[in-house]
Parts: structure tokens; C-alpha cells; sequence
């Protein structure tokens, strides 16, 4: 059994809602030139003389199985539109420049917004710190505990492990008057302190929250905000 394109099931559906008789089922079909077609537009986005098939189930509206029941095979249908073919042979080279001119035209950066060279996304940036070679404050829970690891020893904590599972870090902390006593504590690291609370995490499997910033008042746990910390030990210097 032929399983029906994209475009076929949307036609499908929208008769089965009205109530109206089915068209004859050459209707459905899309014809070889409006096929090509979307194959040039394909290729005209992604600026390439060529489309892979991962770049045409991206951006196409169509099916990829349509194609391979005109056309064969990919490489046939390429041929038809009148693209390069998805192997590189030396009859049929890419141009060193001509690629490395498209790359840097589709990751050009935008006015105004750092853009990541890899997937073109613009890059987020905290307030400035310069904090013991960090730059610029937390805007994620990774680099909360990264700040941590930079000032648990100065706070008197001893990491004994940090994990994927709840609670994030299990750490030894000295016990103010004890006489070096420790205690183990059971952490949770959270770029805020509401976080907690929104991630439902269990209150009695965990002994603290550490965070960059506190904004939640009514936490049943002990909160320790990092930005506080910092600032006792930039006051220091």
C-alpha cells in the first residue's frame, strides 16, 4: 500500500470534514513541474546548487516519497530541476569560494545581536561581572554551578559530587562554631530560586538551594544567592 504525500492528507482531511464526495484520486496528485518547482525554491532558500534530502524534509511542503515515485531516485529528480546531484565528483565540483561566499552570506551577523556561527541564533549575554575570569552573570543553571565551583571553597563547602539527578550536588559544609565539624548537605542548583518551585521538586530530598538570584520568599528550604556572595568578595579585594 502507497502511503499518501503531505499535500494528499491535507486534501483528505479537509473532504472528510465538509462532507463532500472524494475527487477522482489523480486529483491529489501534484504534477512533475510543481514538484521541480519546489525543489528549485528549496534550493533558492538554502542557497545551494544543491538540496540534500535532510535540507528538503526541512523546508519543503511536500513529501519526500512523491519525488522517489516520479523520479526514481533523488539524484534523478536533482537532475531534473536542474541541480547539482548530491555526490561531488570531479566532473561536478563545488567552487572552494563559491561555498565559503554562501556560508558567511547565511551566517552574516545581525545589526544590533551577536550570532552563534553554528546555528545562526543570537547569543544572550548577562549584565557584565568579571568575576574571577567570568564575564558576565548566570543566565542558566550551568553557569550557576560553574560560579559555584569557583567560590564553594571561600563559602566553606567541599564538593563531594555533582549529578543529573535530584538533588544536583551532594556537598560537605562546615558547621559554623562546630570546631571543624562538617556536615553533608544535599543541594539544588537553580538560576533562580522560584525555579525550584516550578520544577516540583520535593522539598524533603534536598537541604539548600543555591541561586544566582532569590525571588522566592516563602522557600521552605535555605536559599543561598549567589550574587551575594560575590559582592562580599569583590568588597574583599
Amino acid at each position: 500500500m502507497v502511503k499518501a504525500g503531505k499535500y494528499a492528507k491535507r486534501k483528505l482531511k479537509k473532504y472528510l470534514k465538509s462532507g463532500e464526495p472524494m475527487p477522482a484520486k489523480n486529483q491529489f496528485k501534484r504534477t512533475k513541474d510543481e514538484l521541480l518547482a519546489e525543489l528549485r525554491r528549496v534550493a533558492r532558500k538554502t542557497r545551494r546548487p544543491t538540496v540534500t534530502i535532510r535540507e528538503f524534509k526541512q523546508h519543503s511542503r511536500h513529501s519526500l516519497s512523491c519525488y522517489k515515485r516520479r523520479f526514481g531516485t533523488w539524484n534523478r529528480a536533482l537532475a531534473a530541476a536542474g541541480l547539482r546531484t548530491g555526490l561531488v565528483t570531479r566532473r561536478n565540483p563545488i567552487d572552494p569560494a563559491e561555498e565559503l561566499c554562501r556560508i558567511a552570506t547565511h551566517y552574516v551577523k545581525r545589526k544590533g545581536k551577536k550570532e552563534n556561527i553554528t546555528t545562526g541564533r543570537p547569543l544572550h549575554f548577562g549584565r557584565k561581572l568579571g568575576f574571577r575570569g567570568i564575564l558576565y552573570e548566570p543566565q542558566s543553571e550551568h553557569a550557576v554551578i560553574h560560579l559555584f565551583g569557583t567560590v564553594s571553597e571561600k563559602m566553606g563547602y567541599r564538593i563531594e559530587k555533582i549529578r543529573h539527578a535530584y538533588p544536583d550536588c551532594i556537598a560537605l559544609r562546615k558547621v559554623p562554631g562546630g570546631r571543624g565539624a562538617w556536615e553533608r548537605v544535599r543541594v539544588e542548583f537553580e538560576l533562580r530560586s522560584s525555579n525550584f518551585r516550578l520544577h516540583k521538586h520535593d522539598p524533603a530530598y534536598c537541604d539548600a538551594i543555591i541561586c544566582w538570584e532569590h525571588d522566592w520568599e516563602d522557600s521552605p528550604l535555605e536559599v543561598i544567592e549567589l550574587k551575594r556572595v560575590v559582592e562580599a568578595l569583590t568588597a574583599e579585594r
